[in-house]
């Protein structure tokens, strides 16, 4: 797993560096100090190496999504929020590099259907969390689930674009 992780870290460093127009299995692997052919035992393209590394990513989000959910079970709505979005907003901004060079690339990639799989999971978590609400009751979860988890993707992608402290 540690030839894996210096892969992805690999990756990262090289979008930031050039993007995905200048990355490379060979800089990749090159940045990552193994041969070629390791990391094609890994992954069989450039393609399929960005989108590990972007599920990763997602995934890593999510579950912090997930986490603060749980956590926030049967509170009030206003307590429930600030889990959430402080959940999201931590899990994007403790790897700012990642999330930013992941943006960046997302639509070149195609990988639109990951992450909208992916938001799917996280807004049903929101609404299993929504449902335990101690102080409101919701006509359509799903819906607050969707405004909730886009309005706080927006800022910050913005954040993260704009390189704001």
């Amino acid at each position: 797993m540690h030839t894996v992780e210096a892969i992805f870290d690999a990756t990262i460093q090289v979008l930031l560096d050039g993007g995905l127009e200048r990355l490379t299995t060979t800089r990749v692997a090159e940045r990552a100090g193994v041969s070629v052919g390791s990391l094609y035992q890994y992954f069989p393209n450039k393609q399929s190496l960005v989108a590990a590394v972007l599920q990763r990513h997602l995934l890593h989000v999510v579950k912090a999504v997930e986490a603060a959910c749980v956590l926030a079970k049967g509170q009030q709505i206003n307590v429930m929020a600030s889990a959430v979005i402080n959940g999201f907003v931590s899990a994007k901004l403790d790897q700012p590099a990642i999330s930013k060079a992941l943006y960046a690339v997302t639509a070149q990639l195609g990988g639109a259907v990951e992450v909208t799989r992916l938001t799917m999971r996280a807004q049903l978590a929101l609404c299993d969390l929504l449902a335990t609400a101690s102080d409101v009751r919701f006509k359509d979860a799903g819906l607050v689930a969707f405004m909730l988890s886009t309005a706080a993707i927006g800022p910050v992608q913005a954040l993260l674009m704009s390189d704001a402290p």
